[in-house]
């Protein structure tokens, strides 16, 4: 029976149970806060001297276990109590803090395709790193009819990033943005992508070249019509193909952004 159930030692105790105990008489100045229903006191305390002793009258052993109940929570209760922290606490809940997640708006253009086109949604990669160096962090996605995307970027701390950006037909871009306090999203113009990396090996070279010749002439559902080497959304590979990848010939775009110790994705 718990006799003092406000007491901070037996708070959310509702059932002891102890097969071996002893017949106690509580000593002067001690005070019981539950007894067994048989008449002796299972728990109390007593303070002497400004120092608070508790006594569990059971056995708690485990040969045999002959007890059940809450004890735990006596005991736990108890040395908060001894401690002067009260009783049972209370779990408070507290808020989670949510992850500042920033969305880019982004903007390119195809070198030669025309806005709005189909041709324009093609995939893309986009590096991030911040200017003074740090985790790199690689984003894909695709572009629309406009040449838009939109990409979740994460809880990317605020700040100066240096961006790098590839399509897979074209010469890369690179840059700086900066990704503003405040978790709002932000714009951002990527520029240029120029036409003619038709092998994608981020050069325009003789490779591009033989791969754009095969295809010359040739329009779509035609047979050995290359649509990696159109460029203008015309569905036709022909002299306005060529002379976009002519115009870059023998050009490279900028580097991937490399992971730190020179590592690259």
């Amino acid at each position: 029976t718990i006799t003092d159930p406000t007491h901070p030692i037996v708070q959310g105790v509702t059932t002891l149970t102890a097969f071996f105990r002893h017949t106690v008489t509580l000593a002067t100045g001690a005070v019981s806060v539950a007894a067994w229903q048989d008449g002796p006191s299972a728990v109390a305390y007593k303070v002497n001297n400004g120092r608070t002793g508790v006594g569990i009258n059971a056995y708690l052993g485990e040969n045999p276990r002959n007890w059940s109940g809450q004890f735990g929570r006596v005991i736990a209760n108890a040395g908060r109590f001894i401690r002067g922290g009260g009783g049972c606490i209370t779990p408070t809940a507290t808020a989670t803090p949510t992850a500042c997640l920033n969305t880019l708006n982004g903007h390119l253009t195809y070198q030669g395709m025309p806005q709005p086109n189909a041709g324009n949604v093609q995939a893309i990669t986009l590096q991030l790193q911040p200017t003074g160096g740090g985790t790199l962090s690689t984003y894909s996605t695709s572009t629309d009819i406009n040449a838009n995307f939109t990409l979740n970027l994460g809880p990317l701390a605020p700040g100066t990033y240096n961006w790098w950006l590839k399509s897979p037909r074209y010469l890369a871009t690179t840059g700086t943005l900066t990704i503003p306090a405040g978790c709002a999203p932000f714009s951002q113009e990527f520029g240029t992508q120029r036409a003619g990396d038709i092998d994608n090996t981020n050069c325009v070279d003789i490779s591009d070249f033989s791969i754009l010749r095969l295809s010359f002439g040739k329009a779509c559902g035609d047979p050995g019509y290359n649509p990696n080497a159109e460029y203008t959304g015309d569905c036709i590979v022909d002299i306005s193909d060529f002379s976009l990848l002519r115009s870059n010939f023998g050009q490279c775009g900028p580097a991937e952004l490399t992971r730190p110790g020179g590592a690259k994705p």
